[in-house]
């Protein structure tokens, strides 16, 4: 799927948008007393069940087929088994390498800018491209031990850090263990073979390209069940 990542960042961009643009209230003005309270035009509108109703139409009406995620799902799930459900934002990949058990997890809503809002600030006048995606984790299972890599979904894989996990510190909370350090401060030669070490085991820029797509195909899902559920529980009987 060689032209795939150049639709990572529009992906992300999408994820982001979709999620605020939907969930954007009227801003109204502060009054200093209760007698000058005016109501906001959106409260006054329609009742629950009409919104929901015509929301619900607008989400079916404006629902679109993402061919780039169908094909890299059919790349991925030729060595990865998904699992998901409905009403839940946590996705898992789950695949056997040998003898390890390798584990992909993300929360679709779980969007992030990478340290870009910093580096905006630090350099106004810097043009910095997009890079907001999605936070992913992996666990590489061997024995009782294991490897932890946190990451970063965007318009590449990008690693954030590295953990060592004993068996006999499995009971630990995640915050006593030693994380690992920054990735980007190790050497680039290190860097690299970890890179080559997880594209062996098919954690690459593809699946990261997945992550990406399908947490904006999930959320949406869930946004539109969302709407369906509150629908049928605030519907008058």
């Amino acid at each position: 799927i060689s032209n795939m990542r150049r639709f990572a960042t529009a992906t992300a961009k999408a994820i982001v948008s979709a999620n605020t643009a939907r969930r954007t209230f009227y801003t109204v003005s502060k009054v200093t007393t209760r007698a000058n309270t005016q109501a906001p035009a959106y409260r006054l509108a329609s009742s629950l069940t009409e919104c929901l109703n015509n929301e619900i139409s607008e989400e079916q009406a404006n629902n679109e087929i993402d061919q780039e995620l169908v094909d890299v799902q059919k790349q991925v799930l030729k060595t990865f088994k998904l699992k998901e459900e409905t009403g839940l934002g946590m996705v898992r990949l789950v695949k056997q390498h040998g003898d390890e058990t390798i584990e992909v997890q993300f929360d679709v809503q779980d969007v992030d800018d990478n340290g870009m809002d910093e580096m905006n600030q630090e350099d106004e006048d810097e043009e910095i491209p997009n890079s907001m995606g999605i936070n992913f984790q992996v666990t590489i299972k061997k024995g009782g031990d294991a490897i932890v890599v946190n990451a970063f979904a965007s318009d590449a894989m990008n690693i954030q850090n590295i953990r060592f996990c004993e068996a006999k510190h499995a009971s630990l909370k995640e915050e006593e263990l030693y994380e690992g350090p920054s990735f980007e401060e190790l050497e680039e030669s290190l860097q690299a073979a970890f890179y080559e070490y997880l594209t062996e085991r098919n954690i690459d820029d593809d699946l990261s390209f997945f992550v990406l797509a399908y947490s904006r195909d999930k959320e949406q899902r869930e946004y539109t069940n969302w709407l369906n559920k509150l629908q049928n529980f605030t519907a008058d009987k």
